[in-house]
């Protein structure tokens, strides 16, 4: 595990802006489902991360899951699936087709986003299942294994492992490397930060997060590990590489997952920011968030391929 501390002060701001506004109007939607709310919040923070800037692009339907595709301007061989974030239940499109951008520009690669089916109409293992279903498309389309990057962020890293742990037991082929932006990984919300940094937490309001949990799933498939990916074995899972914030309600689902694979003798990279919001590479604004894009991509070279692979 390796601890960042310093703070810059784009961050300070942001998360001083952040608590007594966006956290309230999340706090109301969780406890309620308020669809209002959880616009008003998207849409806050569509305008800081310039995601309006974002509308439109390509999208095709991938193992019968529409999904958005974003294409580097050089392309390359690698592709990456990456699972939204919202809490299961919210996707902002334009936030992550703007991020999509950033990472299809930085690793050469086509980076797909499926536009998986949410909660609470849709409750586990609806979108669950989607994430699968795209990750074994893109595998039977041959998509190379060594170039496939599965990541992330929030309920998306929970989706991410629950991905791998299903391509895992049902004999797929793995991909290169996966990468997870504070993932959501314990449903059972057991983790200490939990309670420990629900005042300190700029962004998420850990009291609403039962609320969430309870739209997605039925209470008895809390600790299975598709559910729960923390409570799983990760032998055999590919190297992982995980970012948090220290103030996250969630740094301990982060450090249980680096734990688990560990313990499983899987390569794994832990990186701890000093008093970063949740999921804070999306705030391409906060120095810390530019550099936890070059770490990922850093980790994702290294452990992938951009070549042709033999038949």
């Amino acid at each position: 595990m390796a601890t960042i501390n310093a703070v810059s002060l784009q961050a300070r701001i942001f998360n001083a802006l952040a608590r007594p506004t966006i956290k309230p109007v999340l706090l109301l939607y969780c406890r309620g489902g308020c669809a209002l709310c959880a616009r008003l919040a998207v849409a806050v923070l569509e305008m800081i991360t310039l995601g309006f800037l974002s509308r439109g692009g390509l999208r095709r339907a991938i193992g019968g899951v529409n999904c958005d595709i974003v294409q580097p301007s050089t392309p390359g061989r690698r592709t990456v699936l990456y699972l939204h974030g919202g809490g299961f239940s919210v996707h902002a499109p334009n936030i992550y087709r703007r991020f999509g951008r950033l990472l299809a520009e930085r690793l050469q690669a086509e980076v797909v986003i499926p536009d998986y089916r949410l909660a609470p109409r849709h409750r586990y293992p609806a979108g669950a299942d989607d994430c699968f279903a795209v990750y074994a498309a893109l595998l039977a389309a041959g998509r190379q294994s060594a170039g496939l990057i599965v990541m992330g962020d929030s309920a998306g890293g929970n989706l991410a492992l629950s991905t791998l742990l299903r391509a895992r037991d049902q004999a797929l082929p793995l991909p290169a490397c996966a990468v997870m932006l504070s993932p959501g990984a314990d449903l059972t919300l057991s983790g200490a930060s939990h309670r420990g940094n629900a005042m300190a937490d700029p962004l998420i309001p850990a009291s609403g997060l039962p609320g969430i949990v309870s739209q997605y799933v039925d209470a008895h498939l809390l600790t299975t590990p598709y559910v729960s990916p923390l409570f799983a074995d990760f032998t055999g899972l590919p190297p992982l590489a995980i970012h948090v914030g220290s103030s996250e309600v969630l740094l301990d689902c982060a450090r249980g997952v680096a734990v688990a694979a560990e313990r499983a003798g899987i390569p794994v990279e832990l990186k701890v920011w000093q008093d970063m919001p949740h999921v804070f590479p999306l705030l391409q604004f906060i120095p810390e968030a530019r550099a936890a894009v070059e770490e990922t991509a850093r980790f994702v070279l290294s452990h992938s391929s951009n070549q042709e692979q033999s038949p």
